[in-house]
């Protein structure tokens, strides 16, 4: 029968740890043949990264090359379209010379000037070179020296620039003035400080004045009314109604159209109005506007 004899171990704990920390400095495990596997694995790694690192590097100096590349053609696609451009321009400019000349019959120098100072205008007014030289060519087709077509023209240009209108329609409007009212000496700069004038004083625009002369300038001269009478009722209708120049204009065209004729004066003589002056001459159309009845 087995005896169990109980036994008190003494110094066996602290030599047993003792034991096991000389163990732990003194361990070294050999791996073998895997040790060397192991190892290797690091030098692949290492020339990875280190080929990547010189990928990208490449890739770098080749994307910029291709921004160089593309910034160039960019330059050179400008400057080739830049050359294009004014070689337009100058086929342009030399045709429009021509066709100015064509009726002014200027020689070089006073062409060469001309040219010059149609540059001027349009940097002046904010205009293309095309679009007063396209103006220059039809005021030269109303006649006059080359110094009074460019007057026209510079006015010309300054009213479009004030009334919004286009080039053309400005100096259509300015032509139709002077033109109507030449027998009064009136010139395009008259015209022009009238209509600036009026339009900062009162309530109507300039465009408003010029499509108003544009359309009933003629008729008027003819029924007797002066430049500052149609003007003035261009200026009081438009007030009054708020209707567009174009409308007052052909309003006031019919009216004085209408009202010279004899059987409209003989209308007037019959309500009792005068239609004639001490001399015997048909009034002014405004006047016979005015007349009341004779009581």
């Amino acid at each position: 029968m087995p005896i169990q004899v109980p036994v008190t171990q003494t110094g066996l704990e602290a030599s047993i740890q003792a034991a096991a920390q000389r163990a732990g400095r003194n361990l070294k495990i050999d791996l073998g043949v895997s040790s060397r596997s192991i190892g290797a694995l690091s030098q692949p790694l290492g020339k990875i990264t280190g080929q990547a690192d010189q990928f990208t590097k490449s890739m770098e100096a080749a994307n910029a090359r291709v921004l160089a590349f593309g910034a160039s053609v960019g330059v050179l696609s400008a400057v080739s379209q830049g050359f294009k451009e004014i070689i337009g321009t100058t086929i342009q400019v030399e045709k429009s010379l021509a066709d100015i000349n064509s009726v002014l019959g200027a020689n070089a120098k006073e062409l060469n000037k001309f040219k010059n100072d149609i540059f001027k205008i349009a940097k002046e007014t904010g205009n293309s070179f095309k679009t007063v030289a396209d103006a220059a060519l039809e005021i030269s087709r109303q006649g006059g020296d080359p110094s009074l077509v460019l007057t026209k023209l510079k006015d010309s240009m300054i009213l479009a620039r004030l009334s919004g209108l286009d080039a053309a329609s400005a100096v259509e409007g300015l032509s139709a003035a002077v033109n109507s009212f030449s027998k009064q000496g009136v010139t395009t700069s008259e015209v022009l400080n009238k209509i600036s004038k009026t339009a900062a004083k009162f309530a109507v625009s300039e465009r408003d004045l010029i499509e108003g002369f544009k359309r009933s300038a003629s008729v008027a001269q003819q029924a007797g009314v002066s430049l500052d009478e149609l003007g003035g009722i261009i200026t009081a209708v438009q007030q009054k109604t708020a209707r567009g120049g174009a409308v007052i204009g052909n309003a006031f065209k019919t009216i004085f159209t209408r009202i010279q004729r004899p059987d409209s004066l003989a209308a007037l003589q019959d309500i009792g109005a005068a239609v004639t002056d001490a001399q015997g001459g048909i009034l002014p159309a405004t006047k016979l506007i005015e007349n009341k009845r004779i009581k």
